[in-house]
């Protein structure tokens, strides 16, 4: 891959991270939780690891990226059992 792809790629990356940051703060400065926000995070890691696991054979990649797919869920179960709470 070129170094311009390179670097694009890689300021995508950040971009997003910054903005689940700046999402995640935002609710909880405002008293809504930021389960959901958290679990497209970590469904994000899983990606990342997914594909490192292509590019380097290591399978500690893809036990990684089982307990962050793991916690996503967890997660977003959470966040649906506050939801149904909250509307009782």
């Amino acid at each position: 891959m070129n170094k311009e792809k390179e670097l694009v790629i890689r300021f995508g990356v950040l971009t997003f991270l910054f903005s689940i940051i700046v999402s995640s703060i935002y609710r909880i400065k405002k008293g809504l939780d930021a389960d959901d926000i958290f679990s497209v995070f970590w469904l994000y890691c899983v990606g990342n690891h997914v594909l490192q696991y292509k590019q380097s054979g290591k399978k500690k990649h893809i036990f990684i990226a089982v307990l962050s797919f793991a916690n996503a869920v967890l997660l977003m179960l959470m966040h649906c059992r506050n939801q149904h709470r909250s509307e009782q």
